[in-house]
């Protein structure tokens, strides 16, 4: 009687356990390394394909001496814009970016 109270799972079990895993296992490979654009890799862009991913245009604002910047990327994964008064003022435009950069 105790033989008939445990039975055992069919190989069908086993087949269709494996399989979820095989799927599930191409689905992530394929949606991170064949679609070509490697989300999870460290992208360094180059000086080239900063600008190619940037927009950079410059306008003349209200008020005399000073020009708005404004800077939009085009990239997929990180898109930013980012507008930022310059004036002829060196110092104070070398302070502006080095804020921007940090």
């Amino acid at each position: 009687m105790e033989n008939l109270r445990k039975k055992r799972r069919g190989p069908w079990v086993d087949i269709f356990l494996i399989s979820i895993i095989l799927s599930l296992t191409g689905a992530i490979f394929f949606f991170t390394i064949l679609d070509g654009k490697f989300k999870f890799q460290n992208n360094e862009a180059s000086a080239d394909q900063a600008e190619i991913l940037s927009n950079v245009t410059e306008a003349n604002s209200a008020f005399p001496g000073i020009r708005i910047i404004s800077d939009m990327s085009n990239d997929e994964i990180a898109p930013f814009a980012i507008q930022y008064p310059q004036t002829d003022d060196e110092s104070f435009n070398h302070f502006i970016t080095k804020y921007i950069k940090a």
